[in-house]
Protein backbone atom coordinates (compact mmCIF):
# COMPACT_ATOMS: atom_id res chain seq x y z
CA UNK A 1 0.00 0.00 0.00
CA UNK A 2 1.45 3.44 -0.90
CA UNK A 3 2.89 5.44 1.99
CA UNK A 4 0.50 8.34 1.34
CA UNK A 5 -2.46 5.98 1.68
CA UNK A 6 -1.10 4.60 4.95
CA UNK A 7 -0.58 8.11 6.30
CA UNK A 8 -4.13 9.08 5.34
CA UNK A 9 -5.56 6.02 7.09
CA UNK A 10 -3.44 6.72 10.16
CA UNK A 11 -4.60 10.34 10.23
CA UNK A 12 -8.27 9.34 10.02
CA UNK A 13 -7.85 6.73 12.77
CA UNK A 14 -6.03 9.25 14.97
CA UNK A 15 -8.72 11.90 14.46
CA UNK A 16 -11.46 9.42 15.28
CA UNK A 17 -9.59 8.37 18.42
CA UNK A 18 -9.07 11.98 19.49
CA UNK A 19 -12.77 12.68 19.01
CA UNK A 20 -13.69 9.64 21.09
CA UNK A 21 -11.30 10.63 23.86
CA UNK A 22 -12.54 14.23 23.95
CA UNK A 23 -16.25 13.35 23.93
CA UNK A 24 -16.34 12.73 27.66
CA UNK A 25 -19.36 13.87 29.67
CA UNK A 26 -18.85 16.49 32.37
CA UNK A 27 -20.70 15.92 35.65
CA UNK A 28 -22.54 19.10 36.60
CA UNK A 29 -24.02 17.63 39.78
CA UNK A 30 -27.31 16.09 38.66
CA UNK A 31 -26.56 15.58 34.95
CA UNK A 32 -23.69 14.40 32.79
CA UNK A 33 -23.36 16.88 29.95
CA UNK A 34 -21.30 16.82 26.77
CA UNK A 35 -20.89 18.57 23.47
CA UNK A 36 -21.15 16.13 20.55
CA UNK A 37 -21.02 16.37 16.76
CA UNK A 38 -21.92 14.09 13.87
CA UNK A 39 -18.50 14.59 12.26
CA UNK A 40 -14.97 13.72 13.30
CA UNK A 41 -13.79 15.36 10.06
CA UNK A 42 -16.00 17.85 8.21
CA UNK A 43 -15.70 18.98 4.60
CA UNK A 44 -15.25 22.76 4.16
CA UNK A 45 -18.49 24.47 3.17
CA UNK A 46 -20.85 21.88 4.64
CA UNK A 47 -23.24 22.28 7.55
CA UNK A 48 -22.67 19.82 10.37
CA UNK A 49 -24.73 19.09 13.45
CA UNK A 50 -23.58 19.70 16.99
CA UNK A 51 -25.56 18.62 20.03
CA UNK A 52 -25.76 19.51 23.72
CA UNK A 53 -26.35 16.12 25.30
CA UNK A 54 -27.69 15.46 28.81
CA UNK A 55 -27.95 12.30 30.89
CA UNK A 56 -29.89 13.20 34.04
CA UNK A 57 -30.19 11.64 37.46
CA UNK A 58 -33.44 9.69 38.01
CA UNK A 59 -36.46 11.98 38.63
CA UNK A 60 -34.58 15.13 37.58
CA UNK A 61 -35.49 17.18 34.52
CA UNK A 62 -34.43 20.14 32.39
CA UNK A 63 -36.58 22.41 30.22
CA UNK A 64 -37.86 22.89 26.66
CA UNK A 65 -37.53 26.19 24.78
CA UNK A 66 -40.73 27.27 26.56
CA UNK A 67 -40.40 25.97 30.10
CA UNK A 68 -44.11 26.42 30.88
CA UNK A 69 -45.17 27.93 34.19
CA UNK A 70 -41.65 27.92 35.64
CA UNK A 71 -38.12 27.13 34.53
CA UNK A 72 -35.34 28.22 32.17
CA UNK A 73 -34.20 26.39 29.01
CA UNK A 74 -30.54 25.35 28.64
CA UNK A 75 -28.12 27.65 26.85
CA UNK A 76 -24.46 27.78 25.83
CA UNK A 77 -22.14 30.74 26.31
CA UNK A 78 -19.36 30.27 23.77
CA UNK A 79 -15.78 31.30 24.40
CA UNK A 80 -14.50 34.47 22.72
CA UNK A 81 -12.26 32.45 20.41
CA UNK A 82 -15.12 30.39 18.94
CA UNK A 83 -13.95 29.11 15.52
CA UNK A 84 -15.71 30.57 12.47
CA UNK A 85 -17.58 33.15 14.60
CA UNK A 86 -20.90 32.61 16.34
CA UNK A 87 -22.79 33.64 13.19
CA UNK A 88 -21.99 30.13 11.94
CA UNK A 89 -24.23 28.64 14.66
CA UNK A 90 -27.91 27.94 13.97
CA UNK A 91 -30.82 27.64 16.37
CA UNK A 92 -31.46 24.56 18.51
CA UNK A 93 -33.88 22.06 16.93
CA UNK A 94 -35.81 21.20 20.07
CA UNK A 95 -37.16 17.63 20.38
CA UNK A 96 -40.81 17.33 21.36
CA UNK A 97 -40.95 17.82 25.15
CA UNK A 98 -42.60 15.87 27.92
CA UNK A 99 -45.38 17.21 30.13
CA UNK A 100 -44.03 17.93 33.61
CA UNK A 101 -47.04 18.36 35.95
CA UNK A 102 -45.39 20.05 38.93
CA UNK A 103 -48.67 20.79 40.70
CA UNK A 104 -51.59 19.14 38.88
CA UNK A 105 -54.12 21.68 37.66
CA UNK A 106 -51.98 24.62 38.74
CA UNK A 107 -48.36 24.38 37.52
CA UNK A 108 -47.36 22.63 34.29
CA UNK A 109 -43.87 22.67 32.82
CA UNK A 110 -42.41 21.32 29.58
CA UNK A 111 -39.06 19.60 29.42
CA UNK A 112 -36.99 16.43 29.37
CA UNK A 113 -35.98 13.70 31.80
CA UNK A 114 -33.50 10.82 31.67
CA UNK A 115 -31.63 11.63 28.43
CA UNK A 116 -31.90 14.24 25.69
CA UNK A 117 -29.68 15.78 23.01
CA UNK A 118 -30.38 19.31 21.79
CA UNK A 119 -29.03 19.53 18.21
CA UNK A 120 -28.03 22.70 16.34
CA UNK A 121 -26.33 23.28 12.96
CA UNK A 122 -22.88 24.78 12.47
CA UNK A 123 -21.69 25.95 9.05
CA UNK A 124 -18.07 25.15 8.17
CA UNK A 125 -16.38 27.94 6.14
CA UNK A 126 -15.22 27.19 2.59
CA UNK A 127 -11.61 27.93 3.57
CA UNK A 128 -11.55 25.82 6.76
CA UNK A 129 -8.69 23.34 7.07
CA UNK A 130 -7.11 21.65 10.07
CA UNK A 131 -8.18 21.16 13.68
CA UNK A 132 -10.63 23.46 15.47
CA UNK A 133 -11.37 23.51 19.17
CA UNK A 134 -14.80 24.59 20.37
CA UNK A 135 -15.35 25.54 24.00
CA UNK A 136 -18.09 27.13 26.01
CA UNK A 137 -20.15 27.02 29.18
CA UNK A 138 -23.46 25.17 29.24
CA UNK A 139 -25.93 26.69 31.70
CA UNK A 140 -29.11 24.88 32.67
CA UNK A 141 -31.69 24.68 35.43
CA UNK A 142 -32.29 21.12 36.62
CA UNK A 143 -35.12 20.23 38.96
CA UNK A 144 -36.61 17.49 41.10
CA UNK A 145 -38.41 18.68 44.25
CA UNK A 146 -36.04 21.65 44.15
CA UNK A 147 -34.39 23.44 41.24
CA UNK A 148 -30.63 23.91 40.98
CA UNK A 149 -28.77 26.01 38.38
CA UNK A 150 -25.76 24.09 37.08
CA UNK A 151 -22.92 25.06 34.72
CA UNK A 152 -20.31 22.93 32.99
CA UNK A 153 -17.31 23.79 30.82
CA UNK A 154 -17.43 21.86 27.55
CA UNK A 155 -14.86 21.30 24.80
CA UNK A 156 -14.91 19.59 21.42
CA UNK A 157 -12.38 18.98 18.67
CA UNK A 158 -13.55 19.07 15.05
CA UNK A 159 -11.26 18.74 12.03
CA UNK A 160 -11.86 20.08 8.53
CA UNK A 161 -10.40 18.17 5.59
CA UNK A 162 -11.04 16.86 2.11
CA UNK A 163 -12.63 13.60 3.25
CA UNK A 164 -15.67 13.46 5.51
CA UNK A 165 -15.37 11.19 8.54
CA UNK A 166 -18.44 10.62 10.76
CA UNK A 167 -18.40 10.56 14.54
CA UNK A 168 -20.51 7.44 15.03
CA UNK A 169 -21.59 8.05 18.61
CA UNK A 170 -22.33 11.74 18.15
CA UNK A 171 -24.20 11.06 14.91
CA UNK A 172 -26.39 8.46 16.64
CA UNK A 173 -27.35 10.86 19.44
CA UNK A 174 -28.08 13.71 17.04
CA UNK A 175 -30.01 11.56 14.55
CA UNK A 176 -32.21 10.23 17.36
CA UNK A 177 -32.86 13.78 18.63
CA UNK A 178 -33.75 15.09 15.16
CA UNK A 179 -36.13 12.15 14.72
CA UNK A 180 -37.90 13.37 17.88
CA UNK A 181 -38.46 16.84 16.37
CA UNK A 182 -41.93 17.81 15.26
CA UNK A 183 -42.73 17.65 11.54
CA UNK A 184 -43.34 21.04 9.90
CA UNK A 185 -47.08 21.21 9.28
CA UNK A 186 -48.23 22.21 5.79
CA UNK A 187 -52.00 22.17 6.38
CA UNK A 188 -54.19 24.84 7.96
CA UNK A 189 -54.34 25.87 11.62
CA UNK A 190 -56.78 28.47 12.97
CA UNK A 191 -57.85 29.89 16.33
CA UNK A 192 -61.41 30.96 17.06
CA UNK A 193 -62.95 32.27 20.26
CA UNK A 194 -65.74 30.22 21.78
CA UNK A 195 -67.41 30.83 25.17
CA UNK A 196 -64.30 32.32 26.73
CA UNK A 197 -62.07 29.58 25.35
CA UNK A 198 -59.90 29.38 22.24
CA UNK A 199 -60.60 26.63 19.76
CA UNK A 200 -57.51 25.47 17.87
CA UNK A 201 -58.50 23.75 14.60
CA UNK A 202 -55.90 21.80 12.63
CA UNK A 203 -56.66 20.25 9.22
CA UNK A 204 -54.66 18.75 6.37
CA UNK A 205 -53.37 15.53 4.87
CA UNK A 206 -50.79 15.07 7.63
CA UNK A 207 -53.49 14.78 10.30
CA UNK A 208 -56.07 12.83 8.32
CA UNK A 209 -56.81 9.62 10.17
CA UNK A 210 -54.47 10.32 13.10
CA UNK A 211 -55.41 9.03 16.52
CA UNK A 212 -54.13 9.07 20.10
CA UNK A 213 -53.81 11.51 22.98
CA UNK A 214 -53.62 15.13 21.84
CA UNK A 215 -51.63 17.97 23.42
CA UNK A 216 -50.58 21.44 22.32
CA UNK A 217 -47.22 22.78 23.52
CA UNK A 218 -47.16 26.57 22.95
CA UNK A 219 -44.03 28.63 22.41
CA UNK A 220 -45.63 31.53 24.27
CA UNK A 221 -47.50 32.04 27.53
CA UNK A 222 -50.83 33.00 25.94
CA UNK A 223 -52.63 29.95 27.36
CA UNK A 224 -52.90 28.35 30.79
CA UNK A 225 -50.29 25.62 30.67
CA UNK A 226 -51.85 23.49 33.40
CA UNK A 227 -55.40 23.58 32.04
CA UNK A 228 -56.95 20.55 30.38
CA UNK A 229 -57.11 20.61 26.59
CA UNK A 230 -60.27 18.73 25.55
CA UNK A 231 -59.79 17.44 22.00
CA UNK A 232 -61.84 15.94 19.22
CA UNK A 233 -60.44 14.10 16.20
CA UNK A 234 -62.27 13.78 12.90
CA UNK A 235 -61.44 12.27 9.51
CA UNK A 236 -59.77 15.49 8.27
CA UNK A 237 -58.12 16.83 11.39
CA UNK A 238 -58.59 17.78 15.01
CA UNK A 239 -59.68 20.50 17.39
CA UNK A 240 -58.41 21.42 20.84
CA UNK A 241 -59.96 23.67 23.45
CA UNK A 242 -57.37 26.00 25.01
CA UNK A 243 -57.83 28.20 28.08
CA UNK A 244 -56.39 31.72 27.70
CA UNK A 245 -53.97 32.89 30.36
CA UNK A 246 -55.90 36.16 30.50
CA UNK A 247 -59.64 35.61 30.40
CA UNK A 248 -60.17 39.09 28.92
CA UNK A 249 -57.54 38.76 26.21
CA UNK A 250 -58.63 38.28 22.60
CA UNK A 251 -57.19 35.37 20.66
CA UNK A 252 -53.71 36.27 19.36
CA UNK A 253 -53.16 36.94 15.67
CA UNK A 254 -50.76 33.98 15.64
CA UNK A 255 -50.05 31.10 18.02
CA UNK A 256 -47.00 28.93 17.43
CA UNK A 257 -46.21 25.57 18.96
CA UNK A 258 -46.29 21.81 18.64
CA UNK A 259 -49.38 19.63 18.39
CA UNK A 260 -48.69 16.08 19.52
CA UNK A 261 -51.11 13.36 18.46
CA UNK A 262 -50.20 9.92 19.74
CA UNK A 263 -46.66 9.25 18.49
CA UNK A 264 -46.79 12.01 15.85
CA UNK A 265 -46.02 15.70 16.36
CA UNK A 266 -46.50 18.73 14.11
CA UNK A 267 -44.96 22.19 14.26
CA UNK A 268 -47.76 24.66 13.61
CA UNK A 269 -48.39 28.38 13.43
CA UNK A 270 -52.10 29.05 13.88
CA UNK A 271 -53.77 32.29 12.82
CA UNK A 272 -56.96 33.90 14.06
CA UNK A 273 -59.98 33.09 11.94
CA UNK A 274 -62.44 30.39 11.03
CA UNK A 275 -61.02 27.02 10.10
CA UNK A 276 -61.96 25.28 6.90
Amino acid sequence: MPMTRLLALFAVSLLTLIGAVQAQPVDGGHARVELVTDRAVAVPGETVWFGLSFEMDPNWHIYWENAGDAGIPPSIQWSDDFPFGTDAIGEISWPVPELLPILPGEIMDYGYSEQVTLPFPVTIPENALGDYRFSGTANYLICEDICIPESVELRLLLSAGVTQVPDQRGAALITSALADNATLFDGTAHITEQDGQWLLSVAGEQVEGVFGDVRFFPRSHDIQHAADQPASIGPQGLQLQLTPADADAPAPEALSGIVRVGDAAFDISATTGAGS
